[in-house]
């Protein structure tokens, strides 16, 4: 598989005057969130996304890898509640959107692994979402579109380290 290199746009300038600003290319400020600083990444239910290309209307797949997408949760919350026998099923993650170390992050979700880390250039950005699907007729056809809204935000960083078990 082909690696591809995503670097960060940490002082990109955007034109306020453009009409259409890529939204999601926006980084906000870290400190207006609280987050932790170790994380548990499950990469066994990790999901990568691979760079795509439309002909014709038609999304195709190609193979470099844009990002990866694995659950994590913070890894303080989770101890504590493991600690006190108290179950995690309903815990609610965090996706981690992962641009960069492919090849780091591959070894681990082969080994299926569930790990500590630390972040790599955390970002937090907007956040697409498909918040709902209409229909329209088509001549005798009635398609099916998705409606995108911005409506959440999403972690994003580089890469990670492995954190050690103290």
């Amino acid at each position: 598989k082909k690696e591809i290199n995503r670097g960060f746009k940490m002082n990109k300038k955007f034109n306020i005057t453009d009409e259409k600003l890529p939204l999601t290319e926006l980084v906000l400020d870290m400190n207006q969130f609280e987050l932790p600083n170790v994380w548990r990444a499950d990469f066994s239910k990790a999901k990568i996304n691979h760079e795509a290309e439309y002909i014709n209307g038609q999304k195709h797949e190609l193979e470099n890898i844009s990002s990866i997408v694995v659950p994590a949760f913070d890894d303080t919350v989770l101890t504590a509640l493991e600690k006190m026998n108290v179950s995690t099923g309903s815990l609610k993650n965090t996706e981690i959107e992962f641009i960069g170390d492919f090849i780091n992050i591959e070894k681990q979700i082969e080994q299926e692994k569930n790990v500590k880390i630390k972040l790599n250039k955390p970002q937090i950005r907007l956040k697409n979402e498909v918040v709902n699907k209409k229909s329209a007729k088509r001549g005798e056809d009635k398609i099916w579109y998705s409606v995108i809204a911005i409506n959440s935000v999403k972690m994003v960083a580089e890469g990670f380290q492995l954190v050690a078990d103290e």
